[in-house]
């Protein structure tokens, strides 16, 4: 969590100024800009006056806000700021938690998702899409250039918030999510990635609108699915190997599939699946917790048997396993399904029964006897009557299915019914709790998914209903993942934060309070979840981290991103990005087309002449480049050794201070395979804060040489010598120096004279790397708009100046030294205007 801006830390070096600063929702302050701020950025004649406090800038958002009355107007409003300030942005929303999360989620994010295409303003994410899956790595790489991702959020929008197929506007629920795992978990906004990965969609009311933005096709399921899932998943697992992959509203279809598919190979969590019925464990752990009874006795009805029930019921059966040392056959007897064809048992067929459902499904021979409609299916009342159910979840979506019938009947056979009306939104949901609580005397414990007022009791008193939200949970296990970096999230670390969750039921000690905390107290909540996680997680040994339990409360609280204003400190050399530090990923080829102004035309990728590679040629050493110059070559050579040895026997690195060798290396091996899969693997890794440029090298080194072909090492040295007085002066400086030494060194009368060269600089192509460039023998009419356009498509362009007097050089500067050196080496010799190259070289300092 390098990025992440404690509060202990007093300034925070930037580099932006003027509106670059004003604009970066991370370093935006508005007119919390204090005036020795105001000054260093260049903001004094940029905001009005009056410095403000956050808490006067939050009491003025706060009444902006309130001035919108309809909920997707308020969505809206938020969205804007959070594009703007994300301190105030964030600050506002926990200072107003309960009132502003159903806002800006569910159930009016919903709508808002609904409403996508005709609301969109401005990008949310990372969007992948089928029909441009041959560039998705090209494109993840833009997207996520040198930024430390400890989160990414994705879905496929096939089941959003109970509104079903959405195609792209799945981009809100991953930004969503993203934003309370900011909230209540702490995690830098930074640090996290939303993805929409488009595969079309089958709601024909955006096929048929012409303003949707995504993909105009029905969805692509089956092997092309799998494939373009997996490429994502791997790009993952490549370059956030220590990253949370959030799994958000997959169809059914794929919820379980796709966990189950993954969970092993990377840190995946699907919230739908895992976080729904970990929140709801939690909740009946509570429960049972009150009555005095043990979950192993219970007998539980699951009402919809899709991606949340399943997951319940998977939570629950987990639990009996690990905690009550029950075998998987028996806790599985624990549970009744039933779904749209009733309750699930063998007579119903392989057709009407998911693969998933196999475990829970009942024999026929339990139901001889019972009531069945005309196809001989059960339905919740029957089986209510047949099983005495002491749970009853429902998340099937069917408004009203908890009928007073089925109430009245579970509290016959039951002192305490707990009974969870969980499905989204509230419309939908199978009983109002109120009801429930009237229907059962009294006697229910109840917990719901979304906020409802408390209901009155027959004494007088109100029952806290409790609110299953999954918020409760997720994030804490998110902060987790970054927390412990361990690949994997295992059941026992899930069972350990659902258990921390239900320790904190404010029904333990009052039973007519909530099984659950007040969301108010979300934050908190998952502070102590994220701890049992870690402790759990270091428990078991699947922790990456070296240091012991003991440690995880105080690193967890440290970790924490927390919406508060530092002192900033303008340094050229500081941070420059909107996310962060320099570019530690290699660059991706360029950029398609961009839009550019008239006159001379601007390249795109296409237009760029490539050239004319030979053939990769293979060695045992690795040329490298782009090495940072400020290490010590002692301490460099030892860090490359290090870093390469994991791949096989390193013979020699040779690394020298030199001019012409400044920032380059090469690492010799034992055989060119072990070179080659080093290059492979490093190639692009950062070292130092500055991305490698990594190839074989061209000549075989002395130690290749001697341990390969020991016979020949003198013949070869002897060659690499000669090879050496050949070449020495083609270097102008070199040259220049020779002519010097050989005039001083002849007879005055037969001396030739050095070639006159007043002031001899060094030549513009052996200047050092910087991040302003210099462009010569540029067309006299090229605009500033079209330098521009051009060196755009490069990321982290800062400025391009013109020198009015001299109209065929300009500069060019970048904001790190890694991007500009990739802008040079794309550009160098272009031909502008169809005839003349352009010359680029780094500036002068």
């Amino acid at each position: 969590m390098s990025s992440t801006i404690p509060n202990s830390q007093k300034t925070y070096r930037v580099a932006l100024r003027g509106d670059a600063i004003l604009t970066s929702p991370r370093w935006n302050k508005g007119t919390a800009f204090t005036e020795r701020e105001r000054k260093a950025f260049g903001l004094t004649g940029r905001l009005p006056h009056r410095v403000n406090t956050i808490d006067e800038q939050c009491a003025r958002a706060y009444d902006q806000l309130n001035s919108r009355t309809e909920p997707i107007r308020k969505n809206s409003f938020l969205q804007s700021m959070k594009d703007q300030n994300w301190v105030l942005y964030y600050q506002l929303v926990q200072r107003h938690l309960r009132e502003l999360i159903p806002i800006i989620y569910t159930p009016t994010e919903a709508d808002a998702i609904a409403q996508y295409s005709h609301l969109f303003r401005r990008s949310e994410g990372l969007y992948l899409t089928f029909p441009h899956q041959e560039s998705m790595e090209e494109d993840f790489l833009e997207q996520t250039r040198g930024r430390e991702i400890d989160l990414i959020v994705c879905s496929d929008a096939e089941a959003i918030l109970g509104i079903g197929d959405q195609g792209v506007g799945g981009i809100g629920i991953s930004a969503a999510k993203s934003v309370i795992y900011t909230l209540v978990g702490g995690i830098d906004p930074s640090r996290s990635l939303s993805v929409t990965l488009d595969v079309g969609t089958d709601n024909e009311s955006l096929l048929k609108d012409n303003l949707y933005v995504g993909w105009p096709h029905n969805r692509i399921r089956d092997e092309e699915y799998d494939k373009f899932i997996d490429k994502f998943i791997q790009l993952v697992r490549k370059y956030y190997p220590h990253s949370l992959l959030h799994f958000e509203d997959f169809g059914v279809s794929n919820a379980q599939r796709l966990l189950e598919l993954y969970r092993d190979q990377h840190a995946v969590f699907n919230d739908d699946v895992q976080g729904t019925g970990a929140v709801t464990l939690a909740a009946v752990m509570s429960a049972i917790g009150v009555t005095k009874s043990k979950l192993a006795d219970q007998r539980i009805i699951i009402y919809g048997a899709g991606s949340a029930g399943l997951g319940i019921a998977y939570q629950l059966r987990d639990a009996l396993v690990l905690r009550d040392s029950v075998s998987r056959e028996e806790a599985n007897k624990v549970f009744y399904l039933i779904d749209r064809f009733g309750l699930i048992k063998d007579s119903l067929g392989p057709d009407k029964i998911r693969p998933s459902l196999r475990e829970f499904v009942r024999p026929d021979a339990e139901w001889d006897g019972v009531s069945t409609n005309e196809k001989g299916e059960v339905g919740l009342l029957e089986v209510v009557k047949k099983v005495k159910p002491t749970i009853l979840i429902g998340c099937s979506t069917h408004a009203g299915g908890f009928t007073e019938e089925v109430v009245k009947e579970m509290a016959k056979g039951c002192e305490r019914p707990i009974i969870m009306p969980l499905s989204n939104p509230s419309r939908l949901v199978e009983i109002d709790p109120a009801k429930a609580n009237e229907w059962s005397g009294g006697k229910a414990l109840l917990a719901t998914g979304s906020p409802f007022p408390p209901a009155k009791m027959p004494n007088g008193k109100e029952y806290i209903i409790a609110e299953c939200n999954n918020a409760l949970i997720y994030p804490g296990l998110g902060a987790r993942a970054v927390l412990s970096q361990s690949r994997s999230l295992t059941d026992s670390m899930i069972l350990a934060g659902a258990q921390r969750l239900a320790s904190l039921s404010p029904a333990l000690k009052d039973p007519d309070d909530s099984l659950l905390p007040d969301f108010a107290d979300a934050p908190e909540v998952n502070f102590e979840v994220a701890v049992a996680v870690v402790e759990q997680a270091i428990d078991e040994g699947s922790s990456g981290v070296k240091w012991g339990k003991e440690e995880a409360r105080e690193r967890a609280r440290a970790m924490q991103w927390l919406p508060v204003y530092v002192e900033y400190e303008y340094d050229e050399n500081g941070e420059r990005l909107l996310f962060f530090k320099m570019s530690e990923i290699t660059p991706p080829p360029l950029a398609p087309k961009v839009e550019q102004p008239t006159g001379i035309p601007i390249p795109v990728a296409a237009a760029i002449p490539p050239k004319q590679e030979e053939p990769e040629f293979v060695s045992e050493t690795l040329y490298i480049q782009n090495l940072n110059e400020k290490i010590k070559i002692s301490v460099l050579k030892a860090s490359l050794r290090g870093l390469f040895k994991s791949y096989g026997e390193v013979l020699d690195v040779v690394a020298h201070d030199n001019l012409r060798m400044r920032g380059q290396a090469f690492v010799s091996f034992a055989s060119a395979d072990i070179a080659q899969k080093a290059l492979k693997e490093v190639k692009g890794f950062p070292l130092y804060s500055k991305p490698m440029q990594i190839s074989f090298a061209r000549t075989r080194s002395d130690a290749v040489v001697r341990r390969l072909d020991a016979a020949n090492f003198e013949l070869h040295k002897k060659r690499r010598e000669d090879n050496k007085k050949t070449t020495r002066y083609t270097n102008p400086l070199k040259r220049k120096f020779r002519d010097k030494r050989m005039a001083s060194e002849m007879d005055g009368a037969n001396a030739a004279p050095a070639p006159k060269r007043p002031n001899v600089q060094m030549p513009d192509e052996y200047l050092p790397p910087n991040k302003i460039l210099f462009l010569q023998n540029l067309p006299e009419s090229v605009s500033k708009d079209q330098l521009m356009a051009l060196f755009s498509q490069y990321p982290n362009l800062h400025e391009v100046r013109l020198i009015p007097t001299k109209k065929d050089i300009a500069f060019v500067e970048y904001m790190d030294e890694g991007s500009a050196t990739v802008a040079k080496d794309a550009l160098h010799n272009y031909k502008l205007d169809g005839e003349n190259k352009i010359k680029i070289t780094f500036a002068r300092k």
